[in-house]
């Protein structure tokens, strides 16, 4: 049985924190299965770009629609957050069973996920539980 990732389309994007603007007018469209690295700096606004889409943050400006449909309630949020996943670098207390290889394969990405972190020098991690990793890593 086959699963289909969902689109995310966002669009003019605010995030803020009280007065800080942490985001900016973002525009994104991610397609279904595509892996998407979102790199910055501490403070560039990663983390609130990624609670947003998620529903987590509150206090934004602008849309964002997952597989076409655009959350406005609560209630739309807690259906549409069950579509996305998210690990987080600091991991909540308790043991999280998924291997590093089960994160990185996903649905068909095997021999590109193997081949990948083998070029990083990290292939050796692959066995791993997620939750034993450092942040670095």
């Amino acid at each position: 049985m086959s699963t289909r990732g969902a689109d995310i389309r966002i669009a003019s994007l605010t995030c803020r924190h009280g007065p800080v603007e942490a985001v900016s007018e973002v525009d994104l469209a991610i397609e279904a299965d595509t892996r998407v690295a979102l790199v910055g700096t501490n403070g560039s606004g990663k983390s609130t770009l990624l609670r947003a889409v998620l529903g987590l943050h509150r206090d934004s400006t602008g849309t964002i629609a997952v597989d076409g449909h655009v959350a406005r309630t609560t209630r739309d949020w807690t259906r549409r957050r069950k579509e996305c996943a998210w690990i987080p670098q600091r991991q909540p207390p308790g043991a999280f069973p998924l291997l590093v290889r089960e994160l990185l394969e996903g649905p068909g990405g095997g021999e590109t996920a193997r081949g990948s972190a083998d070029e990083l020098g990290v292939g050796d991690l692959l066995d791993r539980p997620v939750s034993t990793l450092s942040g670095g890593q």
